[in-house]
C-alpha cells in the first residue's frame, strides 16, 4: 500500500496530538508547518531569566479518563513538589507512578495547577469558560448596550442624509 502524506497547519496541542494520532493509527505521513518555528502553539511553557512562563490560557482537561490518559502517556504527571509548590506551601496531587518525574530535574512533565480564568469586558471581569448563569446573561446585555451605543450616532448620520429638509421631517430623521 502506498504511503500518504497529508500537511497539517500549526504546531499547537491538536496539530501534535493529530500527527501523533496518524502516525500511532495510520500509514499516512504528517507534515506538520509552524510558522513560529517552536512548538506548542499558545499553550507552550516559555522561559525568561530562569522562570517558566505559560504563554495562553490553555490547560490540559477533560472530563473523559481517555484524553486525560493520553496526556499523561505524552506528559507524566509530576511525582514531586515543583520548586513553586514548595515555596507557596501549595498542596498538589502527585503522580503514585515510581518512576514519576521529578519537575526539578526533568522538563517533560504535567505540573497541576488551579486556575482561575476570566475576561475582562467593559471594564469587568467575567468568569471563563463562560456558564449560563447571570454573568452570561449580563455580559449578552452589555455587549447588546455596547453595539446599541456605538450604531447610534451611524443610524442617526445615516438618516440625517436622507432629511429632504421639512420641519417635520426632522423628528424622524434624528430617530
Amino acid at each position: 500500500m502506498k504511503e500518504s502524506t497529508t500537511i497539517i497547519i500549526g504546531a499547537g496541542p491538536a496539530g501534535l496530538t493529530a500527527a501523533y494520532e496518524l502516525l500511532a493509527r495510520t500509514k499516512i505521513r504528517p507534515i506538520i508547518y509552524e510558522m513560529s518555528g517552536e512548538v506548542g502553539g499558545i499553550s507552550k511553557t516559555g522561559v525568561y531569566k530562569g522562570n517558566r512562563i505559560d504563554i495562553g490560557g490553555h490547560r490540559f482537561f477533560s472530563k473523559s479518563e481517555r484524553v486525560m490518559q493520553w496526556w499523561f502517556n505524552i506528559l507524566p504527571l509530576q511525582g514531586a513538589p515543583a520548586r513553586d509548590d514548595i515555596l507557596l506551601g501549595r498542596c498538589v496531587p502527585l503522580s503514585q507512578q515510581p518512576e514519576a518525574p521529578d519537575p526539578e530535574k526533568a522538563d517533560n512533565v504535567m505540573l497541576t495547577r488551579e486556575r482561575l480564568s476570566r475576561i475582562f469586558f467593559l471594564n469587568k471581569f467575567f468568569d471563563y469558560p463562560l456558564s449560563l448563569g447571570f454573568d452570561t446573561r449580563r455580559i449578552a446585555l452589555m455587549a447588546r448596550q455596547a453595539s446599541t451605543m456605538e450604531a447610534g450616532p451611524v443610524r442617526r448620520k445615516i438618516r440625517l442624509v436622507k432629511y429632504d429638509g421639512r420641519k417635520k421631517n426632522l423628528r424622524y430623521a434624528l430617530r
